[in-house]
């Protein structure tokens, strides 16, 4: 079985699902109108304390999902109750392939959403009188910066202007990434980070600052490259 993140781990049972006190957060991936949430991963792996693996391996596609809980780098007065790193890695198995991946809030409380970008960031936020919890992933920009250095994703994207301004897409329901087709053994890196607050106990903000880490840094947290 391939192996895109380099790191060893022990087999578990472990549930794919992010809980927060405003509701629940399920990553998802979409490939040759399939939903990759039917599929059970092939691996379910803990790393460390604060961090799992999933693997999924299809004839078509690799796909991994690193979930990490981290210390986000942030102002000093600001804080945060949780902070969630889900880092996908993926690689194409076939001639051709579209992926979308997606990172889904329901809601188990009345709330009001939000859209909260900034500077190489796409952001979502969601929030009532007690609880906010953002969402974000890395902008078209930042992407496409990535791929014109080869960090995470082919340089052809960014070569061929692939990465337009519609790639990351925000939803009341969650934030989606929209990749252009991957070539046979073309390789990519998406995160989205999930944090959220208790709004009686810190400044909402906080969150807004959590969701915009760099992978180097998500990774450096568990010794990973």
């Amino acid at each position: 079985m391939l192996k895109l993140f380099d790191i060893s781990y022990k087999i578990i049972q472990d549930p794919f699902l992010i809980v927060s006190p405003l509701g629940n957060v399920v990553p998802e991936v979409y490939f040759d109108d399939l939903r990759l949430s039917k599929f059970l991963p092939a691996v379910i792996g803990q790393v460390s304390d604060d961090a799992f693996i999933y693997i999924w391996d299809f004839n078509n596609v690799h796909l991994e999902l690193l979930r990490i809980s981290i210390v986000p780098e942030l102002p000093q007065h600001l804080k945060v109750e949780k902070c969630i790193a889900l880092l996908w890695r993926f690689k194409n198995l076939s001639k051709k392939i579209n992926l979308r991946l997606k990172c889904q809030f329901f809601p188990k409380r009345n709330a009001e959403w939000d859209s909260e970008s900034g500077e190489c960031l796409s952001a979502q936020c969601w929030e009532d009188a007690d609880y906010k919890i953002t969402i974000g992933t890395q902008d078209e920009e930042c992407l496409e910066g990535r791929a014109f250095n080869s960090k995470g994703l082919p340089l052809r994207l960014a070569k061929q202007k692939l990465l337009d301004p519609e790639l990351v897409e925000n939803h009341e329901d969650g934030i989606e990434v929209v990749l252009p087709p991957l070539l046979e053994n073309e390789e990519g890196q998406i995160q989205f980070i999930i944090s959220w607050v208790n709004k009686k106990e810190t400044d909402p903000i906080s969150t807004w600052y959590a969701v915009d880490q760099k992978p180097e840094y998500i990774l450096k947290s568990i010794d990973v490259s």
